[in-house]
């Protein structure tokens, strides 16, 4: 059995690690195993033939565990998913964008949405019921989201270009939202302990970094120009 990639650092290790999770990832054959279901659709022919082809992994070992996949243009995706009850979606639409999930434990959920192109989505949980939400529009975007724990959230919307948004949860009852429309905006986040934290940006050049390490603690951004910058610390 592959064992999960565990990652460490934070932000950091988390931006790190998930780079392993590229294309090349090895699935079990069949991608159906220990009745977890694995659904690719792959439609290049919706677009000019120039347009290239799509690349899908899905490597599932437990039980009942679900993973969809649906790719329009030239993409590529891949799934790793041990334990049971998980759920990974990724739908991609556009040239270019790459997406990864990892996920181990039970009842663990992500959902991956590109539309456009080079968008670089990444998500790992493990734990329980912990859930990841990744939304990209536009050019050139990254998302990164890592979960150690249970009944955490991260939700990732990006709008426009070139924005980063990552995202590191540990323990039990995290949330963070974080909304970025324009250009160059970029916002990290790390929590441990039922944090709650939304981040607003819109425009170009826009900061946000955020650590908290106490128990409810709850921050709440917006920042709508160019260049801000906001640093937030709570212990």
């Amino acid at each position: 059995m592959t064992k999960p990639i565990r990652m460490a650092g934070g932000v950091a290790g988390a931006m790190a690690g998930l780079a392993l999770l590229a294309p090349g990832l090895t699935a079990p054959s069949p991608a159906q195993a220990g009745g977890s279901p694995a659904y690719i659709d792959q439609m290049a022919d919706r677009l000019p033939a120039s347009a290239g082809t799509n690349w899908a992994d899905v490597g599932q070992y437990g039980t009942s565990n679900r993973a969809r996949q649906v790719q329009i243009g030239e993409n590529s995706a891949a799934i790793l998913q041990i334990g049971a009850g998980n759920l990974t979606d990724q739908y991609q639409s556009g040239s270019a964008n790459r997406a990864r999930a990892q996920q181990s434990g039970a009842g663990n959920v992500i959902t991956l949405v590109q539309d456009g192109s080079g968008h670089d989505a990444a998500g790992r949980q493990d734990g329980y019921e912990n859930r990841i939400r990744q939304i990209q529009y536009g050019i050139a975007n990254r998302a990164i989201a890592v979960q150690d724990g249970s009944s955490n959230s991260a939700i990732q919307l990006q709008d426009g270009s070139d924005n980063l948004s990552a995202v590191a949860q540990t323990g039990r009852g995290n949330s963070a939202r974080t909304a970025q429309y324009g250009t160059r905006n970029a916002t990290t986040v790390e929590q441990s302990g039922g944090d709650g934290i939304e981040v607003v940006q819109r425009g170009a050049n826009n900061s946000v970094e955020s650590q908290q390490t106490i128990l409810q603690n709850g921050v709440r951004i917006t920042q709508t120009g160019a260049g801000a910058a906001i640093k937030v610390a709570t212990r």
